[in-house]
């Protein structure tokens, strides 16, 4: 396939990446291969109609982009923290959780699509327990 031209920075990314899946046979064995894509729904106000469509098809797929990976092990990382401040956990351990958290969140927000999208970064009194 011949490298897309004329592309914004972020489409040549997307159009990259889609060619790399296909070379390494991604889509070969996709479980509604071959079948009609459901009927489109509208896109939210502020996002492309056909971006939104591709990304509901390949959540359907259960692909997730890199950047919605690492947030849900960041929230994962956060419960897991939430649990076991709650059991009570040591000082230095807990500050060393939370800045390993943190790094997260600052890779998370280099990475996320939408300034929306970004986190804030958690602080060592919200897992300390108030008695």
């Amino acid at each position: 396939m011949p490298p897309a031209t004329n592309l914004t920075g972020w489409e040549a990314l997307i159009e990259r990446q889609i060619r790399l899946a296909q070379n390494r046979g991604v889509f070969d064995n996709l479980s509604n291969k071959g079948k009609p894509l459901p009927p489109p729904t509208n896109a939210p106000v502020g996002v492309d109609n056909l971006e939104f469509q591709v990304s509901k098809v390949l959540a359907a797929q259960g692909y997730a982009p890199p950047w919605a990976e690492l947030r849900r092990t960041i929230e994962d990382d956060i419960k897991r923290l939430r649990e076991e401040s709650g059991k009570g956990i040591a000082a230095l351990e807990l500050e060393q959780s939370v800045k390993a958290i943190n790094g997260k969140i600052q890779n998370f927000n280099i990475m996320a699509p939408n300034a929306m999208l970004r986190m804030g970064e958690v602080t060592v009194g919200q897992f300390q327990s108030h008695k």
